[in-house]
């Protein structure tokens, strides 16, 4: 039969191994949570629709907040309820999300922008596309779109675009060029949509889009849509559009860029 004491030590030791192991346990999961640092985030207590008014919600109680590990607050994410006074809600938020400025248009010092919201230096631009190219008919307030034109039956004319305007067209008739598609805006935020009717013709339902763009960005947009065709497609949410380099068919399939027909 072994001693007491030899029981006891043997307890002892164990304990204190298995402090140890408690310890090496939360100081992992500290340091995957960001080394154990939170951060108070402002959330919904309740479901927000499109178009509300932020000053509306705090003053009916409707934020709180709330502390999150460090690494799992979303980018934006609201800090002070100071942040979102004066704002106006451009995407749903359901209960318990995190509020964050990619979902809020307009500020304390900023306008909202009308009943569209349309962000300071922005204008709102409306088209109107056929369903495929406006996103098949997904696309809602408060989503973000890329902007694409197809062009076709392009002459490339030698020479400055001032000598063209001023009547030079320069030497010869112009080189036509292959179809190509080219980016038009990267990321265009989405103000409104209103879905129209099936055309008995086409047997396609027209899609209108009221966009925010910059003022060049609007121009770009205007002239592709007369020189060319539009296409959109729908951005996942956080994701930043890119801008691809004119591709012309060949250019899809491996070679190096369009040439001269």
């Amino acid at each position: 039969m072994r001693p007491r004491g030899f029981v006891i030590t043997v307890a002892a030791v164990l304990a204190i191994l298995a402090t140890g192991a408690v310890y090496l346990y939360v100081r992992n999961v500290q340091n995957n949570n960001g080394g154990g640092t939170t951060v108070s985030v402002v959330v919904a207590k309740q479901d927000i629709a499109v178009g509300a008014k932020l000053d509306d919600v705090i003053s009916q109680g409707g934020v709180t907040f709330r502390r999150f590990p460090k690494a799992d607050v979303v980018r934006g994410a609201v800090t002070n309820i100071s942040e979102i006074k004066g704002t106006v809600t451009n995407a749903p938020i359901v209960a318990g999300e995190q509020i964050s400025t990619a979902r809020l248009v307009g500020s304390v010092t900023q306008p909202t922008g009308g009943a569209l919201g349309i962000p300071q230096g922005d204008q709102a631009l409306t088209i109107s596309l056929q369903a495929p190219q406006a996103g098949g008919g997904v696309v809602q307030q408060g989503d973000h779109v890329a902007i694409y034109a197809v062009f076709t039956n392009i002459t490339l004319i030698r020479g400055s675009i001032a000598d063209f305007l001023a009547g030079k067209a320069g030497d010869g008739a112009g080189q036509r060029m292959p179809d190509f598609i080219t980016t038009v805006v990267p990321e265009v935020p989405v103000l409104k949509v209103v879905q129209g009717v099936i055309s008995a013709s086409s047997q396609q339902a027209n899609v209108s889009l009221t966009l925010a763009l910059k003022p060049g960005d609007a121009a770009r947009v205007v002239l592709a849509q007369q020189k060319g065709t539009l296409w959109l497609t729908l951005l996942p949410p956080n994701q930043q559009g890119q801008t691809i380099p004119p591709s012309g068919l060949f250019d899809l399939i491996g070679a190096k860029g369009p040439q001269a027909a």
